[in-house]
Order: structure tokens, then C-alpha cells, then sequence
């Protein structure tokens, strides 16, 4: 009766040890007699009750008093008194099928039944630690229910072992989905990516592009601003060049005249005052013909000049946009910087004999510097 002394917790202790005295008291009784002492048919299902109470809070509890051989081994006793107790209650006269009469004297079918259930209970939740314990105690025991508890153990961990490895593999195929899953999700975005770059590129290019075009395009309405300025000032100089080209020609006419009608009189009458009147008007129209002809020659000078510039900027804008950017701007900014130097020169008086190698070097200026400057740009490049 070890086992029984380690499972028993005070008062409760001698309940269960008493319990198949009790049932062969009950038994002798019986024979003795005939007749079922209904006292003793009461705590015999008390002391039923109280140690399977007793066996269920030490196991849930996990105390330091709990065994797992004694336990079972005490269980199977106990489930030995049911079949027992169930035996002599049968021999006897009482009802069992009145439920009144079990609810007083117990229910030995109902106390088996309890007694298997607390056994799976058990055997379904033991942990390793009480498996290795219980394993090595169980050659020790001759009890048939132990060795039946040793069977069911290692049945159990087979099939937990099996359901573990059903589990490990489920898991696996989990993760394999899941990588198989986040690898298709991966090669998506690198696609989307791919076509979102692919697309920037292609707008960046477009762009470019358009920046480009609008660069020349500002360009060429520069250039046509700047020529069609400089046509339109060759035109007001060609307008005051042939207005005063007529006016200094209408002079001359009058003078010819004059000198014409007065070679005439002479020819019959000789009149100082005469000849000093004509003579006089001839000069006096004289000076302003001279006069308007030299400003008509700087007014025509002036038209060729603009025209020269309209034609040579004209010329060279297509070069300019053929370069880059940075060569583009210098050539401009070098182009300007030499024209404002030009303009920014003071007026010199103008006498007959330079006027006209002035003339001529300012409509070849804007073209040679050009050149000099082309010259300059394929030297640095090579």
C-alpha cells in the first residue's frame, strides 16, 4: 500500500485505503446475511468519489507528491473494487436501474467510466519528463495495467511523433508556399519597377528632347528678331539714303539749270549783277547738294552695313546651334562682348579719305570676327 500512502493527502488518505476493505466487508456481509447494508454502500461511493476527486487535483496540481506509477497502479485497484463493488450489487436485491437509488448508493458503471476517462486524461497529457520517469520505473511492476500504460504511452508518442512530423511537413510546404509566394511577389515588383524606369528613361529622353527643341527654337526666334531688326533698320536707311539722294539731285538739276540759262544770256548781253545773282543761286544750291549727297552716301553705307550683319548672323545661327550647350553660350557671350565693344566706340569725324576703308572694314568686321572665332572654338576643341 505505498502507492496509496504517497497519493493520500490527510483525511482523504484513509478513504482510499479503505476502499476494498470496505467492499469485502460489504461482500461478507452479504453472504452472511443476505442483505446489502445500505450504510456501508454509502461510503464505499463516498470514498469512490473522494479519492477519484483526490486523484484529479494531485495530477491538475502537479504536486511533488504526484507519481505516475502509483498513481496508475492505484487507479487500477480502484477500477478492480468497481468491478467488485458492482458484482455484489448485482447479487443483491437493489434496483440500479432507479436513479434515485444511484445517486445514493452510487453508480459502479458511472465510477468505472470515471476511472478510464481520469486514465486518458492522464495519459493524453503527460510531458516527457513524466514519460522517461514513468519508463523507467514500469520493469519494476507486475501490475498488467502498468505494462498496458507502457503500451499506450509508447502508442502515444508514436503518434504524436507522427502527427509531428505531419505538422514539420505541413509547415514546410507552408513555407515553401509562402517563399514560393514573396519570390512571385519580388519578380512582380521588379517587372513593375522595370517598367516604371523604362518609362522614366523614356519621358526624360522626351524632355531632353523638347528642351532641346525649345533651346533652338528660342534661338531661331532670336536670330529672327536680331535680322529682321537689322533689315528693318536697312530699309529705313535705304528710304533717308534715296530721299536725300533726290533732294541733292534736285539741287544739282537746279544749278545745272542755272548755269544752263546763264550761258545762254550771255550770249547776248553781258550783266554783272546778273552773272553774280546766278552765279550766286549755283552756289548757294551747290552747298546743299554736297551736303545731302555725303549724308545720302552714310545713310546707303549704313543700309549695306545692316544688311552685311543680316547675312552674316543669318549665316552663322545654323553653326550656333549646331554646338553644345556650353560652346553655344560662350561663342554667343564672346559674339555679344565683342559687338558692345564695337557699338561702345566713340564717333570719329569723318573725312573723305578714311570714310570710305571704315566703310569697308566694318561690313567685313562682323563676319571676321565670327571666323576668328570659329578658328578659335576647333582650335580648343582639338
Amino acid at each position: 500500500m505505498e502507492s496509496t500512502e504517497n497519493l493520500s493527502n490527510n483525511n482523504a488518505s484513509s478513504n482510499f485505503l479503505d476502499i476494498p476493505d470496505l467492499v469485502k466487508r460489504l461482500e461478507a456481509g452479504l453472504i452472511d446475511s443476505d442483505q446489502l447494508s445500505i450504510n456501508q454502500c454509502i461510503s464505499i461511493y463516498k470514498a469512490f468519489c473522494s479519492s477519484i476527486e483526490q486523484i484529479k487535483n494531485s495530477f491538475k496540481n502537479k504536486k511533488h507528491d504526484f507519481n505516475l506509477i502509483t498513481t496508475m497502479d492505484s487507479i487500477y485497484q480502484l477500477k478492480s473494487a468497481a468491478i467488485k463493488y458492482k458484482n455484489i450489487l448485482n447479487q443483491s436485491e437493489i434496483d440500479l436501474s432507479d436513479q434515485n437509488t444511484k445517486n445514493i448508493i452510487g453508480d459502479p458503471e458511472e465510477i468505472y467510466g470515471s476511472l478510464t476517462a481520469l486514465t486518458e486524461e492522464i495519459t493524453n497529457s503527460l510531458d516527457l519528463s513524466d514519460i522517461e520517469r514513468s519508463l523507467a520505473s514500469f520493469s519494476n511492476s507486475n501490475n498488467p495495467g502498468i505494462h498496458i500504460l507502457e503500451r499506450k504511452i509508447i502508442g502515444a508518442m508514436s503518434e504524436q511523433n507522427f502527427k509531428l512530423r505531419e505538422k514539420i511537413e505541413e509547415e514546410s510546404r507552408r513555407v515553401f508556399e509562402l517563399n514560393k509566394t514573396v519570390s512571385e511577389l519580388n519578380e512582380k515588383i521588379e517587372a513593375e519597377l522595370e517598367k516604371v524606369s523604362s518609362y522614366s528613361e523614356e519621358k526624360l529622353i522626351e524632355i531632353e528632347s523638347n528642351v532641346e527643341y525649345l533651346n533652338k527654337l528660342s534661338i531661331s526666334v532670336a536670330v529672327d528678331q536680331v535680322t529682321q531688326k537689322h533689315s528693318l533698320r536697312a530699309n529705313e536707311e535705304k528710304e533717308h539714303a534715296t530721299f536725300l539722294r533726290a533732294v541733292a539731285l534736285g539741287c544739282l538739276g537746279v544749278s545745272a539749270g542755272i548755269v544752263l540759262l546763264s550761258l545762254i544770256g550771255v550770249l547776248d548781253t553781258f550783266d554783272w549783277k546778273d552773272v553774280t545773282l546766278k552765279y550766286g543761286a549755283i552756289f548757294f544750291f551747290t552747298i546743299p547738294f554736297a551736303y545731302l549727297a555725303k549724308e545720302s552716301n552714310k545713310h546707303r553705307e549704313a543700309q549695306r552695313k545692316y544688311e552685311d550683319f543680316d547675312l552674316s548672323y543669318s549665316a552663322v545661327s545654323g553653326f550656333i546651334q549646331s554646338m553644345n550647350k556650353e560652346e553655344r553660350l560662350k561663342l554667343q557671350t564672346d559674339l555679344a562682348r565683342q559687338m558692345l565693344v564695337r557699338n561702345e566706340q566713340p564717333e570719329k569725324p569723318i573725312n573723305l579719305k578714311s570714310h570710305n576703308e571704315n566703310n569697308n572694314s566694318d561690313t567685313l568686321d562682323l563676319t571676321s570676327k565670327i571666323l576668328d572665332l570659329i578658328n578659335r572654338f576647333d582650335q580648343k576643341k582639338s
